[in-house]
């Protein structure tokens, strides 16, 4: 088998079975010259017929069957329009709305950017190593009422019994 350089001139060599294109490049071309896809670009309808047996009755049984191929474009056609039009039935009035981007990167007390390694209080905001404690910042969340009440769930009220046992 003699190898030639690739027709697109590639720098690699090409083979007699891929039209003396490399292999990169014929897969290109597989891909966007429709005449070499393996399957075909829209819907084929195909007649099965349906026999119960051996019949030579001249009417008509087949069932058509529709093949729908989903190739990569077509799919990524489909999901943009499918978001442009999730986008537009959302029903927010201004198409540039974007979410508030919360500042978790910065401590509460000192502004100082913490990036990974803050730390996350009860209260909610994030703070640095030297104010991560809740006497180091000014802390609103209830530590006593939250550890009654998780004290009171865990350990149910044992009482005796009523009955004196003989």
């Amino acid at each position: 088998m003699a190898y030639s350089p690739c027709a697109n001139n590639c720098g690699f060599f090409g083979s007699p079975q891929n039209d003396n294109l490399c292999s990169v490049c014929f897969q290109r071309q597989t891909i966007y010259t429709p005449s070499h896809r393996a399957s075909p670009s829209g819907p084929v309808i195909v007649s099965i017929p349906i026999t119960d047996g051996p019949s030579s009755s001249a009417e008509d049984t087949s069932v058509p069957v529709v093949f729908v191929s989903s190739s990569k474009k077509n799919g990524d056609s489909a999901g943009r329009s499918l978001a442009s039009f999730s986008a537009v039935g959302s029903g927010s009035g201004d198409p540039h709305h974007e979410p508030v981007k919360s500042r978790l990167t910065r401590c509460g007390c000192c502004n100082k950017k913490v990036g990974l390694s803050g730390v996350r209080c009860r209260c909610g905001t994030v703070y640095c190593y030297s104010h991560r404690f809740p006497d180091q910042h000014d802390c609103t969340f209830d530590f006593k009422t939250h550890d009654r009440a998780a004290l009171a769930k865990a350990n149910p009220l044992v009482e005796a019994s009523k009955i004196n046992k003989i």
